[in-house]
């Protein structure tokens, strides 16, 4: 690494870095295109920051996502279909075909890791967590091991990388 961009060799896991987010540090597609994630964004209404509300709506903008494009089928993950996703998106660049195809794999075995129960004052549609930790899990795998080309070699990004890296992911 250049001088300057080196990231401390002691990590605080109780302190996560906040000025930077995951995606302004690896230029990475994403598997699921922002259009489509706008469209599901305007059926389920806007982003509200409140704790428990933005995590369900991030369950539904992404169930309503993997629906739309038959990634997720009956509340269960196409795993075909997702490969063939990844193979039309990213196939003429085999390193990063690779790592999708490596990070999706990964992500299938480990499998749903929790159900989100709506509270019992909740006027809000049910959405599973099924498709936003799958896609958590991809966008995390695909983070951690970012191909240098795409990686912005700045010290608040290679700070995070190692926090990741090194630091048990909150539930």
């Amino acid at each position: 690494m250049a001088n300057g961009t080196v990231a401390p060799s002691v990590v605080d896991c109780s302190r996560p870095p906040l000025n930077v987010h995951p995606k302004n540090c690896c230029l990475m597609p994403p598997l699921l295109d922002d259009v489509l994630l706008q469209g599901c964004k305007d059926i389920h209404g806007p982003e509200d920051l409140k704790r428990g509300v933005i995590h369900e709506k991030g369950n539904c903008y992404m169930e309503c996502a993997m629906n739309a494009t038959g990634l997720l089928v009956n509340g269960v993950l196409d795993q075909a279909k997702i490969l063939q996703l990844i193979e039309s998106r990213i196939g003429s660049q085999p390193a990063m075909l690779q790592a999708f195809r490596n990070a999706s794999m990964i992500c299938f075995q480990r499998g749903p890791q929790r159900i989100v129960v709506p509270s019992s004052g909740s006027k809000s549609k049910h959405c599973s967590s099924t498709a936003a930790d799958f896609i958590g899990c991809v966008n995390m795998h695909i983070f951690k091991i970012c191909l240098d080309e795409y990686w912005i070699n700045s010290v608040s990004c290679n700070i995070l990388r190692k926090f990741i890296q090194n630091c048990p992911v909150p539930t």
